[in-house]
């Protein structure tokens, strides 16, 4: 299964698209996947940020790491190398 993102991919344009999966996961919660990394949510607050919650309000037990994947998709390498330290 795919979810899409309520965030939009800045270049394209499109939702991003991420792999979602509840096998191996608690009941009631979620993996979601892309570029080569992935974080566990729970569905209830999935929803709520695909509604229109902010990010920190829906996941605040995330990383703000986890949260910005959420919102970008770019796994942690990447990240890295967007928001290195000067």
């Amino acid at each position: 299964m795919y979810w899409l993102s309520p965030v939009r991919h800045f270049v394209t344009g499109f939702p991003l698209e991420y792999v979602y999966s509840t096998i191996g996961c608690q009941p009631g919660y979620a993996q979601l996947a892309r570029n080569n990394y992935s974080v566990i949510v729970n569905v209830k607050a999935l929803l709520a940020y695909k509604k229109g919650a902010m990010v920190q309000d829906a996941f605040p037990e995330l990383s703000a790491t986890d949260r910005e994947f959420l919102i970008t998709g770019m796994n942690p390498e990447e990240q890295a190398k967007v928001f290195k330290e000067e």
